[in-house]
């Protein structure tokens, strides 16, 4: 994957980079992790909410809350692996008891006790600097 102006994520070349391409770098190199973390199948990866084999490709990293929530968006407890489809068409289907079908399968695989830790964690107001791009980067990426 490259970013803006040919440059790619395993880049350490931090200081030339904008805040959007630390932040496009967080997001890849935390997917990687998650990726990581999965049940793998071959090269599919299990998807808790389709309870099935998905091709990386088909693939999202689904958030419960928003991922426009910063101080969620990193979250290991608020985001898995999942089925593309799910992420962009059952996430508008309307659902009696949640925000959608996909948030409410989200809220069954995350338990309410973790669903309401995010919707606390989510109230807060987060503002990430340069530096913590930097951290969430190494953080996400040496994990291997």
């Amino acid at each position: 994957m490259r970013l803006k102006k040919n440059r790619d994520f395993t880049t350490t070349d931090y200081n030339k980079l904008k805040i959007s391409d630390l932040k496009s770098m967080a997001d890849y190199w935390f997917r990687q992790y998650l990726i990581e973390k999965s049940t793998k199948q071959g090269n599919k990866i299990w998807c808790k909410i389709t309870e099935r084999y998905q091709s990386l490709e088909n693939t999202h990293v689904c958030h419960y809350i928003d991922r426009a929530t910063m101080c969620t968006r990193w979250d290991e407890d608020n985001c898995i692996i999942g089925s593309s489809q799910s992420n962009l068409f059952e996430s508008k289907i309307p659902h009696e008891t949640s925000r959608s079908l996909h948030h409410y399968k989200l809220e069954q695989i995350l338990g309410e006790k973790k669903v309401k830790e995010l919707l606390v964690k989510s109230k807060n107001i987060c503002i990430l600097h340069r530096r913590d791009y930097i951290e969430l980067i190494e953080k996400f990426r040496n994990v291997r």
